[in-house]
């Protein structure tokens, strides 16, 4: 059986998915979906998931529904480690942004 491909997911195509409002919000749904039923491993940032959960929140302006929402989006996903030695390595890469480093 072939090794699965990871793919990392950043935090502007996860909160596409859930914000409906998005112009690429049905494309990115049509990917995540492609994505979670293939032979795909699908990772994000825990910060992602952080700042995503603060998103949804103002979107849906309830603790509670943003809850769901947010395990709902993250069910499929693991999430890359971050710790310092991780983090001296994104802020030393040619990356101009954070999180497509990590």
């Amino acid at each position: 059986m072939k090794t699965p491909a990871r793919i990392f997911l950043d935090v502007n195509i996860l909160f596409d998915v859930v914000n409906s409002q998005s112009e690429k919000h049905q494309i990115t749904k049509l990917v995540i979906a492609i994505l979670e039923k293939g032979n795909y491993i699908l990772y994000a940032s825990p910060t992602s998931f952080a700042i995503n959960f603060y998103l949804i929140g103002k979107k849906y302006r309830s603790i509670m529904k943003a809850k769901e929402v947010i395990l709902l989006l993250y069910k499929n996903i693991k999430f890359s480690r971050e710790d310092y030695i991780i983090m001296e390595k994104v802020v030393q890469s040619d990356f101009e942004g954070l999180e497509d480093a990590m």
